[in-house]
């Protein structure tokens, strides 16, 4: 009780001989005073117990109890193969070979860099580093020391409500169809011609940002060919973006020199981190409704709940999570 006499008294002061607390509009009222005063014809003592009996349940102020740490911030970063300069060729990303190290070590330095910019803003943050390359994208042993290597955990189990401070994309290209787009897909570059959720096209980018948003988390940063970082300004307005390419075709960009890359990645991720408050998450409303376009016939299957064969190329699924989503 006597850690908690500084708080009961400020409390008391809002009660006059007016009854100031009694006149205040509902709207405007703690929850737990308005239950009590909202009666008519209840005394001021009544009020005055309520706000005694709630006031026990205040943080402690002063006293020799020390104010809670601080919450530790924990950033997610998404990455992918076909985004980093240096990378426009398939057989840089399909092919297991000399071709694919050299772009993994290009992705993973890029990752480096800007895991650099994110301790930069924030020396005492968490940073998870999703490899989400389908045959892996990164050089897992030349990972930034500080940062924690993830693989089989997928977004759609990591990104669970207050996991994360805000997400970040490193290494990531424009969704499947985006004119002079390099290494453009969805997916599967070989088996989807395109996703739309809610009637919007989307990539990838799109649909892990609504997945993170759809549990408050923000979407900060975005590294990719210049169709990747539109793509995602479209989606999130104020998203911090480094273009890393600019795209001239499937399997053609110009591309940014490498240690130009990593300075504006530590330099822009710093940024992003610094003015994270300044982004909402991006939210969709359920039901969410995915169509996904094949390239190749379906077996017919039948309509089930939840899932629907739209025509022999094309299948809607319908879901109030998300998370239930092959995304």
């Amino acid at each position: 009780m006597r850690s908690n006499e500084s708080a009961i008294n400020s409390i008391l002061t809002l009660i006059s001989p007016k009854d100031k607390l009694l006149q205040m509009p509902s709207d405007t009222k703690p929850g737990f005073l308005h239950r009590a005063t909202s009666v008519a014809g209840k005394s001021k003592c009544v009020t005055i117990l309520a706000v005694l009996a709630a006031a026990l349940f205040l943080p402690r102020v002063g006293g020799a109890e020390a104010p809670g740490p601080a919450v530790t911030p924990r950033f997610y970063i998404i990455t992918d193969l076909e985004g980093p300069a240096g990378v426009s060729q398939w057989n840089q990303t399909r092919v297991a070979g000399p071709a694919q190290e050299a772009a993994k070590k290009l992705l993973t330095e890029e990752v480096n860099a800007t895991v650099s910019g994110i301790l930069d803003a924030e020396p005492e943050a968490a940073v998870d580093v999703w490899d989400g390359h389908g045959s892996g994208g990164l050089l897992k042993n030349e990972l930034h020391p500080k940062s924690r290597y993830l693989r089989d955990e997928k977004p759609r189990q990591a990104l669970v409500p207050g996991a994360y401070t805000a997400v970040f994309f490193v290494g990531q290209h424009a969704m499947a169809g985006t004119p002079m787009a390099p290494l453009a897909h969805t997916y599967s570059s070989r088996t989807i011609a395109y996703y739309r959720l809610n009637g919007c096209f989307v990539g990838e980018f799109g649909a892990l940002a609504a997945l993170a948003g759809s549990r408050k988390i923000p979407v900060v940063f975005i590294s990719g060919d210049d169709k990747a970082v539109m793509e995602a300004q479209a989606w999130i307005p104020g998203i911090v973006g480094v273009a890393v390419k600019q795209g001239r075709g499937l399997e053609s960009a110009i591309h940014l020199p490498h240690e130009e890359v990593c300075r504006l990645l530590r330099q822009r991720a710093a940024e992003a981190c610094r003015n994270r408050a300044a982004i909402q998450p991006l939210r969709l409303e359920p039901p969410y409704r995915l169509e996904i376009r094949y390239y190749e016939p379906l077996k017919a299957t039948g309509d089930q709940p939840g899932k629907r064969q739209i025509d022999s190329r094309t299948m809607e699924l319908k879901v109030m999570d998300l998370a239930e989503l092959p995304i």
